[in-house]
Protein backbone atom coordinates (compact mmCIF):
# COMPACT_ATOMS: atom_id res chain seq x y z
CA UNK A 1 0.00 0.00 0.00
CA UNK A 2 1.18 3.51 -0.21
CA UNK A 3 -0.16 6.66 1.26
CA UNK A 4 -0.56 9.85 -0.29
CA UNK A 5 0.31 12.85 2.12
CA UNK A 6 -2.49 15.73 1.82
CA UNK A 7 -1.17 18.83 2.98
CA UNK A 8 -3.74 21.19 4.95
CA UNK A 9 -3.97 24.66 3.92
CA UNK A 10 -3.56 27.40 6.57
CA UNK A 11 -6.98 27.69 8.58
CA UNK A 12 -7.83 31.53 8.37
CA UNK A 13 -8.74 32.25 11.88
CA UNK A 14 -11.57 34.52 12.67
CA UNK A 15 -13.39 36.59 15.71
CA UNK A 16 -17.19 35.38 15.00
CA UNK A 17 -18.12 38.02 18.10
CA UNK A 18 -16.52 41.36 19.35
CA UNK A 19 -18.81 42.40 21.60
CA UNK A 20 -18.12 45.17 23.89
CA UNK A 21 -20.02 47.12 26.79
CA UNK A 22 -18.62 49.90 28.54
CA UNK A 23 -20.24 51.24 31.54
CA UNK A 24 -19.16 54.95 32.64
CA UNK A 25 -19.01 55.98 36.41
CA UNK A 26 -20.01 58.93 37.91
CA UNK A 27 -16.38 59.29 38.71
CA UNK A 28 -15.43 59.43 34.75
CA UNK A 29 -13.80 55.86 35.11
CA UNK A 30 -15.30 53.34 32.48
CA UNK A 31 -15.46 49.47 33.37
CA UNK A 32 -15.13 47.91 30.06
CA UNK A 33 -16.18 44.19 29.53
CA UNK A 34 -14.94 42.86 26.08
CA UNK A 35 -16.49 39.04 25.08
CA UNK A 36 -14.33 38.21 21.87
CA UNK A 37 -15.70 34.03 20.05
CA UNK A 38 -12.59 33.73 18.89
CA UNK A 39 -12.39 30.62 16.36
CA UNK A 40 -8.88 29.29 16.27
CA UNK A 41 -10.09 26.75 13.56
CA UNK A 42 -7.32 23.54 14.30
CA UNK A 43 -4.50 26.02 14.26
CA UNK A 44 -3.12 24.67 17.94
CA UNK A 45 -2.28 28.37 19.52
CA UNK A 46 -1.72 29.65 23.48
CA UNK A 47 -4.13 31.80 23.02
CA UNK A 48 -4.83 35.67 22.14
CA UNK A 49 -2.91 38.93 22.39
CA UNK A 50 -4.92 42.10 23.01
CA UNK A 51 -3.32 45.55 22.11
CA UNK A 52 -4.91 48.57 23.80
CA UNK A 53 -2.93 52.17 22.82
CA UNK A 54 -2.68 54.21 25.72
CA UNK A 55 -1.97 57.56 23.90
CA UNK A 56 -3.63 59.42 21.11
CA UNK A 57 -3.41 62.85 19.93
CA UNK A 58 -4.95 65.68 21.88
CA UNK A 59 -5.82 63.37 24.20
CA UNK A 60 -4.51 62.31 28.17
CA UNK A 61 -2.80 58.92 28.59
CA UNK A 62 -4.96 56.15 29.29
CA UNK A 63 -4.47 54.09 32.92
CA UNK A 64 -5.37 50.59 32.56
CA UNK A 65 -6.24 48.21 35.05
CA UNK A 66 -7.04 44.82 34.10
CA UNK A 67 -9.29 43.03 36.67
CA UNK A 68 -9.88 39.55 34.50
CA UNK A 69 -9.42 37.20 32.03
CA UNK A 70 -12.35 34.07 32.19
CA UNK A 71 -14.36 32.04 29.51
CA UNK A 72 -18.17 32.03 28.86
CA UNK A 73 -18.64 30.21 32.44
CA UNK A 74 -16.54 32.07 34.56
CA UNK A 75 -13.46 30.41 34.51
CA UNK A 76 -10.22 32.01 34.77
CA UNK A 77 -7.50 32.46 31.69
CA UNK A 78 -3.86 32.48 32.64
CA UNK A 79 -2.65 35.74 31.36
CA UNK A 80 0.33 38.30 31.25
CA UNK A 81 -0.66 42.27 31.29
CA UNK A 82 2.59 44.57 30.30
CA UNK A 83 3.01 47.84 28.86
CA UNK A 84 5.41 48.12 25.60
CA UNK A 85 5.78 51.61 23.13
CA UNK A 86 2.50 53.17 25.23
CA UNK A 87 0.88 49.98 24.17
CA UNK A 88 -1.06 47.83 26.70
CA UNK A 89 -0.58 44.41 25.88
CA UNK A 90 -2.83 41.52 27.34
CA UNK A 91 -1.45 37.90 26.39
CA UNK A 92 -3.72 35.01 27.56
CA UNK A 93 -3.25 31.17 27.90
CA UNK A 94 -0.35 29.01 28.41
CA UNK A 95 2.50 28.47 25.78
CA UNK A 96 2.42 24.34 27.50
CA UNK A 97 -1.01 24.02 27.20
CA UNK A 98 -2.04 24.84 23.21
CA UNK A 99 -5.85 25.04 22.30
CA UNK A 100 -7.80 25.12 19.20
CA UNK A 101 -11.44 25.48 17.67
CA UNK A 102 -13.67 28.30 18.72
CA UNK A 103 -12.44 29.65 22.31
CA UNK A 104 -14.52 32.91 24.24
CA UNK A 105 -12.77 35.38 25.80
CA UNK A 106 -14.08 37.85 28.79
CA UNK A 107 -12.01 40.35 29.29
CA UNK A 108 -12.75 42.90 32.21
CA UNK A 109 -10.83 45.80 32.88
CA UNK A 110 -10.70 49.45 34.26
CA UNK A 111 -9.83 52.68 32.48
CA UNK A 112 -9.33 56.18 33.81
CA UNK A 113 -8.76 58.99 31.03
CA UNK A 114 -11.14 57.39 28.90
CA UNK A 115 -13.40 60.71 29.20
CA UNK A 116 -12.51 63.86 28.09
CA UNK A 117 -13.93 66.72 29.40
CA UNK A 118 -14.10 69.66 27.33
CA UNK A 119 -15.34 73.31 28.34
CA UNK A 120 -18.81 72.19 27.11
CA UNK A 121 -19.14 68.99 26.57
CA UNK A 122 -17.30 65.60 27.32
CA UNK A 123 -16.37 63.02 25.18
CA UNK A 124 -15.70 59.20 25.02
CA UNK A 125 -13.93 58.60 21.27
CA UNK A 126 -12.69 54.74 21.88
CA UNK A 127 -11.13 52.16 19.18
CA UNK A 128 -13.24 49.12 20.56
CA UNK A 129 -11.48 46.31 18.05
CA UNK A 130 -8.01 47.68 17.50
CA UNK A 131 -6.55 46.89 14.27
CA UNK A 132 -4.04 44.58 15.39
CA UNK A 133 -5.74 41.23 15.00
CA UNK A 134 -4.25 38.58 12.73
CA UNK A 135 -8.17 37.82 11.69
CA UNK A 136 -11.07 39.16 10.62
CA UNK A 137 -13.90 40.11 12.74
CA UNK A 138 -17.38 39.19 11.49
CA UNK A 139 -19.85 41.21 13.98
CA UNK A 140 -18.57 43.95 16.54
CA UNK A 141 -20.93 46.09 18.70
CA UNK A 142 -20.10 48.41 22.06
CA UNK A 143 -23.02 49.65 24.52
CA UNK A 144 -21.79 52.35 26.55
CA UNK A 145 -23.91 52.82 29.79
CA UNK A 146 -24.12 56.46 30.97
CA UNK A 147 -25.03 56.90 34.73
CA UNK A 148 -29.04 58.40 34.95
CA UNK A 149 -31.45 58.05 32.66
CA UNK A 150 -33.06 60.19 30.20
CA UNK A 151 -29.81 62.21 29.15
CA UNK A 152 -30.20 64.75 26.28
CA UNK A 153 -28.15 66.34 24.16
CA UNK A 154 -26.38 63.48 23.04
CA UNK A 155 -23.83 63.21 19.54
CA UNK A 156 -22.92 60.04 18.24
CA UNK A 157 -20.96 58.87 15.85
CA UNK A 158 -18.60 55.96 14.39
CA UNK A 159 -15.95 54.39 12.27
CA UNK A 160 -14.76 51.39 10.28
CA UNK A 161 -11.77 50.87 8.05
CA UNK A 162 -7.76 50.91 8.20
CA UNK A 163 -6.49 53.56 10.73
CA UNK A 164 -7.82 57.36 9.47
CA UNK A 165 -10.51 55.77 7.56
CA UNK A 166 -13.73 57.89 7.29
CA UNK A 167 -15.82 55.15 6.81
CA UNK A 168 -18.69 54.57 8.38
CA UNK A 169 -20.24 50.95 7.90
CA UNK A 170 -21.96 51.22 11.44
CA UNK A 171 -24.58 52.25 13.00
CA UNK A 172 -25.70 53.51 16.47
CA UNK A 173 -29.13 54.00 19.07
CA UNK A 174 -30.34 54.36 21.93
CA UNK A 175 -31.51 51.60 24.27
CA UNK A 176 -32.31 53.66 27.65
CA UNK A 177 -33.29 51.79 30.96
CA UNK A 178 -35.35 53.10 33.68
CA UNK A 179 -32.02 53.65 35.36
CA UNK A 180 -29.23 54.77 33.10
CA UNK A 181 -28.62 56.09 29.41
CA UNK A 182 -27.34 53.78 26.89
CA UNK A 183 -26.42 53.73 23.32
CA UNK A 184 -25.84 50.44 21.60
CA UNK A 185 -23.03 50.40 18.19
CA UNK A 186 -22.70 47.79 16.28
CA UNK A 187 -20.70 47.44 12.38
CA UNK A 188 -22.50 46.49 8.89
CA UNK A 189 -19.67 44.57 7.52
CA UNK A 190 -17.15 42.52 8.72
CA UNK A 191 -13.39 43.75 9.12
CA UNK A 192 -10.13 42.76 7.66
CA UNK A 193 -7.67 42.24 9.89
CA UNK A 194 -6.27 45.43 9.49
CA UNK A 195 -9.33 47.39 9.93
CA UNK A 196 -11.07 48.44 13.17
CA UNK A 197 -14.10 50.05 14.80
CA UNK A 198 -13.91 53.65 16.33
CA UNK A 199 -17.02 54.83 18.28
CA UNK A 200 -17.82 58.45 19.63
CA UNK A 201 -19.82 59.73 22.05
CA UNK A 202 -20.74 63.34 23.25
CA UNK A 203 -22.53 63.77 26.03
CA UNK A 204 -23.26 66.66 28.50
CA UNK A 205 -21.02 68.25 31.42
CA UNK A 206 -22.41 67.40 35.04
CA UNK A 207 -23.31 63.91 34.08
CA UNK A 208 -20.28 62.75 35.66
CA UNK A 209 -18.26 64.54 38.57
Amino acid sequence: LTYKYIARTPYAEAINNFDTKMVVQKNGEILVTESLVYDFGYNKKRGITRYIPLVSVDNPRLNISILSVEDEFGKLYKYEAFVEDDIFVIKTGDPENLISGIQTYKIIYNVENAVVKYSKLNEIYWNVTGDQWPAAIKSATTLITLPGPGIDNLKMDCFTGPRGSTERSCRYERTDTDETTDIFYSTNKPLMNIEGFTIILDFPLGVIN
